[in-house]
């Protein structure tokens, strides 16, 4: 009764997947060393606009508050998707590549909405998002992919 193998019921299996962690891997690329690197630069000067906009909450009104909850939730998403990278995870790259395409809308509406109070702010936001478009273009060459899908190392 238990057939594993005819089981029409048994999960499906999926096309992309992480690597098994082994001593054969081949050594993490550059281009996945600077792109990680790049992509914890860029989180660090958003938390740092975060506790800014944290400062606000006693005199903002609360459709600002409920934003900030939502971006600082959002943060802390991509925070843990970057750790996922830096680990080798092979999905990690494909959520990030999708909440960036998510956020990079957001973040220039945001920067149109933002440059009125400061200019300095609505600056920072279109040079980390060319901060994140470069990280992404280095954790999709081709040396990078190999090391994502565990490739041994020759």
């Amino acid at each position: 009764m238990n057939d594993f193998v005819n089981n029409p019921y048994r999960a499906p299996r999926a096309a992309v997947y992480d690597a098994p962690e082994s001593d054969e891997r081949m050594e993490r690329p550059r281009h996945v060393f600077n792109a990680v690197a790049i992509l914890w630069i860029a989180l660090v000067v958003q938390a740092a606009g975060l506790a800014f906009t944290w400062r606000l909450y006693q005199v903002a009104p609360t459709w600002f508050l409920v934003l900030a909850g939502i971006i600082t939730c959002a943060w802390v998403l991509m925070a843990w998707v970057v750790a996922m990278i830096e680990r080798g995870k092979n999905w990690a790259r494909f959520t990030y590549l999708a909440l960036f395409l998510l956020d990079a809308p957001i973040a220039l509406i945001l920067m149109a909405n933002t440059l009125w109070a400061s200019a300095l702010a609505a600056l920072a936001m279109p040079v980390q998002l060319l901060l994140q478009l470069a990280a992404l273009i280095m954790l999709f060459v081709p040396p990078a992919g190999a090391w994502f899908r565990g490739e041994p190392a020759e």
